[in-house]
């Protein structure tokens, strides 16, 4: 009797990082056998983006990306899977399972977990691992098909200090007019995780969280603003501080779009004790149609001033690119972003340090897919 050598067949999969080879693996497990044992239709979806960026500083920009004067393929590479089924009648459940870089491993996260049951027509109400609907794109803030950049502009979306998920509950009403639709929601719960500070790191675990925000959705305009507040107790281990705080947020955004044109706007501000902290920012995007072609120009500011340090940390930055959509479901972007240092620290990001370049130069390029 012949002798086969399976390991053969498993040879691609050596090129991959083990944990993220196994991480897809579990994935894909969680949908198909979802598929086979569930009497009730389940939705399945999911998203993939990846690229390439490069940066003319030997400073680290973006710290959330790292990026820095060498190419990087991970920076915006990442993978998700989103689960929707119906319970009963008027209760669902929803997940959206990630993995992304992080500390060069892609660990898998639950980006949202939770049961939404509906009371009335114009009431919802859910409970679990819940999104922060702080800015227009919060909900699909992942998932790169969704939006035009190659990234959501830095100097809103780094407010909040890659604070996205809480656990807790919300409300949602929704009112339907002839052609458009107004919500309300209101949010509670708590949340715990890590935000960065000017390059320090602290842990945060709060007492109580509350928001809420209003949104208004036609076929031409969209309209969001928001509010948060959180009590946490804030940990900072590299400086040796433990203490009660307070954060709170606004953002206010808006998205217009024409037949061959559109607009995309938000500010967003932040205040922080225990270190005092504001933090404000704003961005402003012009787009075309062109056929499959998208050309956009951005310009954003950002102001710091925090007592972690005793300057006031200015940038700016403007940004030109464009998008190319081979289908619905599949796009390429590629962008360059000039940036400028002034009024003390660093782009968009890090205290100034000896040697820090006060401009910088940011090339980014991404691959996106919905299936």
């Amino acid at each position: 009797m012949t002798s086969v050598d399976i390991r053969k067949y498993f040879t691609p999969l050596a090129a991959l990082p083990y944990s993220l080879a196994l991480h897809l693996f579990l994935l894909f497990q969680v949908a198909f056998y979802s598929q086979w044992t569930s009497a009730e239709p389940i939705q399945i979806g999911g998203f993939f983006s990846t690229g390439i960026t490069d940066a003319d500083t030997d400073n680290t920009v973006l710290n959330n990306y790292q990026i820095e004067n060498k190419t990087n393929y991970l920076a915006d590479t990442v993978f998700g899977l989103q689960l929707d089924t119906k319970i009963s009648v008027n209760t669902r459940f929803s997940a959206q399972l990630v993995a992304k870089d992080k500390d060069n491993s892609f660990d898998v996260e639950a980006e949202w977990l939770f049961v939404s049951h509906r009371l009335s027509n114009n009431v919802d109400i859910r409970a679990g691992r819940l999104r922060l609907p702080i800015y227009l794109i919060s909900e699909t803030i992942l998932v790169g098909q969704s939006y035009d950049w190659v990234r959501p502009p830095f100097e809103v979306y780094s407010i909040s200090a890659g604070l996205n998920q809480y656990n807790g509950f919300s409300t949602l009403y929704k009112h339907n007019f002839e052609s458009s639709l107004l919500e309300f929601e209101f949010m509670t719960g708590q949340i715990k995780g890590e935000l960065n500070i000017l390059s320090v790191t602290a842990s945060i675990n709060s007492k109580e969280l509350y928001g809420s925000q209003i949104s208004y959705k036609s076929d031409r305009l969209t309209i969001r603003a928001s509010t948060l507040d959180i009590r946490i107790l804030v940990s900072l281990p590299a400086l040796d501080i433990e203490r009660d705080s307070s954060i709170s947020m606004s953002n206010i955004g808006i998205h217009y779009v024409e037949d061959v044109w559109g607009l995309i706007s938000e500010y967003s501000h932040l205040k922080g004790s225990q270190p005092n902290t504001y933090n404000s920012g704003y961005y402003i995007s012009l787009y075309g149609y062109i056929d499959q072609w998208m050309p956009i120009i951005t310009y954003g500011a950002n102001n710091i001033r925090t007592s972690l340090a005793t300057a006031m940390y200015r940038a700016d930055s403007v940004t030109l690119g464009f998008r190319y959509n081979v289908s619905e479901a599949l796009s390429y972007k590629a962008q360059v972003t000039n940036g400028e240092i002034f009024d003390g620290a660093g782009l968009l990001i890090l205290p100034l340090l000896p040697g820090f370049d006060d401009k910088v130069t940011i090339y980014s390029m991404s691959l996106n897919l919905i299936f």
